[in-house]
């Protein structure tokens, strides 16, 4: 069993050129933009935009929610109150495009962390760490959840990997706590690393004293970090009241992931690369890693929003494990990393090949006809439009998926519903109510004073309406039906 051991003191040969090392740190980046520079309509994007805009012109962060009829002026913790200011201004500055700017803002600094975190043969590392960013791409949307795998890999790499550093602890937990409520995850993995380390002080196959008293230490003072945010402990409530919260069934990304799904081809890989490792290569993992690689996968299977985390910090695990083994059963030959000046030649044509790639595509992905066109297969753009043009009556009753889009392009309209589940939370039920025809629908309608709705054109609402008395149908277009009342 291995012993973590900090290797920040370790002098390595010094070696001129374009190595296969440093040309895979331009390699991966690189190959992670051509993946996820697309048109960005992720639900949730329009609001947190929207949010920053507030934020960056009142100078406050929003307490009283000011964009629902509903659970207006409710009190709702932004916990993403640090990173929205900066899609606001995004989008603001450069439009759609922004949103794209977001995304490769967090992902391509994220995959080359997952691949410095990595040692031994670089072939094996770089084939698992594929399959890592696979089953993490779920989650490349641009959105603030982005925070979880880049301050993961950062919690894993300071926690694990460069122990010497243990003091960035406190400064990554003040940042995490602003910027996005995920940041429990920095006390899971160290307390994973921790777990780890007692391990073997415990059974006297190693372990370091001295690294556990500084690891306790630091996470320590960690803690009073936490409150140095704009909303104090309600901040670290967030966390409690989303894992309790009973719209926690409804919301896709908070479900268990579900194999039949082509989205969860790559995680389900990924598990198998995991249970490979354990059975294999367990003389090549450390306790702290197989803890993380246990807890990691454990988690992710209850709920698709770690898949992400899961894929990128068990592909450095197990990538530096299974290469390991391969290596000490002679299937692997070590990478020699001279390099001759057509080596590096051939590799520079390559990296300047994937990088005019990657302005190619962005230059065609941000045009303004294939942004509309993405766009309007997911969002109400042209109902939205009527909306703007015909006015029609207040309140308006519209899709969970497209409250954020109104509050973002129809702000006069106040929604009935958007994607923070965590402010609605029993609303859900009545809402799920109107849209499946069920129950006591028309009293939900009746008691909000309903006179608009905004849902799908092949949805049963719509086909209900269609002969319920007192609605009529004031739009319709190939993705959404606008109905209204007197």
């Amino acid at each position: 069993m291995l012993t973590e051991t900090s290797t920040e003191g370790a002098k390595q040969p010094s070696v001129k050129g374009l190595t296969f090392t440093r040309a895979l740190g331009f390699i991966f980046p690189l190959l992670a933009l051509l993946l996820l520079i697309r048109p960005q309509d992720d639900a949730d994007l329009w609001w947190h935009i929207r949010s920053g805009q507030v934020m960056s012109q009142t100078g406050d962060v929003i307490r009283a929610d000011p964009f629902s009829f509903t659970k207006a002026g409710v009190f709702r913790t932004h916990h993403e109150w640090l990173s929205e200011p900066v899609m606001a201004w995004l989008y603001d500055t450069f439009g759609h495009t922004g949103n794209i700017l977001w995304v490769m803002l967090y992902v391509p600094l994220t995959v080359w962390l997952a691949f410095r975190l990595g040692e031994g043969n670089l072939v094996a590392r770089a084939l698992i760490l594929i399959a890592g960013c696979a089953a993490a791409s779920i989650s490349w949307t641009a959105r603030t959840h982005l925070v979880m795998p880049l301050f993961g890999l950062l919690i894993y790499g300071v926690t694990v990997r460069w122990r010497a550093r243990l003091w960035l602890i406190p400064l990554i937990v003040l940042a995490w706590v602003n910027l996005h409520g995920s940041w429990m995850v920095a006390y899971l993995i160290a307390g994973a690393a921790g777990a780890g380390e007692l391990w073997q002080i415990a059974r006297k196959t190693g372990g370091d004293p001295a690294y556990l008293r500084r690891l306790i230490f630091w996470c320590a003072i960690s803690l009073p970090m936490l409150l140095l945010n704009p909303y104090g402990f309600d901040q670290l409530y967030a966390l409690i009241d989303t894992a309790k919260m009973a719209a926690l069934p409804y919301i896709e990304d908070w479900k268990p992931p579900v194999f039949t799904n082509p989205q969860y081809i790559p995680f389900a890989l990924m598990l198998i690369i995991c249970a490979a490792t354990l059975v294999f290569a367990r003389r090549h993992i450390s306790p702290a890693r197989v803890f993380i690689v246990l807890g990691l996968s454990a988690w992710a299977l209850t709920t698709g929003r770690v898949v992400a985390l899961h894929g990128l910090v068990t592909a450095v695990i197990c990538g530096d494990a299974l290469a390991a083994w391969l290596e000490a059963r002679g299937s692997l030959k070590p990478i020699k990393q001279e390099v001759s000046p057509s080596q590096t030649r051939l590799r520079v044509i390559l990296i300047g090949v994937l990088a005019l790639a990657v302005i190619g595509r962005f230059i065609q992905q941000t045009q303004p006809e294939v942004i509309r066109a993405t766009l309007s297969k997911t969002m109400p753009l042209e109902a939205v439009d009527y909306l703007l043009e015909a006015r029609p009556p207040h309140n308006i009753f519209n899709e969970y998926n497209w409250g954020g889009y109104l509050i973002l392009y129809a702000p006069e309209y106040p929604v009935f519903m958007d994607g923070r589940a965590d402010l609605y939370d029993e609303f859900f039920t009545p809402y799920f109510d109107v849209v499946n025809v069920r129950g006591d629908w028309r009293g939900t309608l009746d008691q909000w004073d309903v006179r608009t709705i905004l849902t799908y054109a092949d949805g049963s609402l719509s086909s209900v309406l269609k002969t319920e008395p007192g609605w009529t149908l004031a739009h319709q277009d190939a993705l959404a039906v606008v109905y209204t009342r007197p």
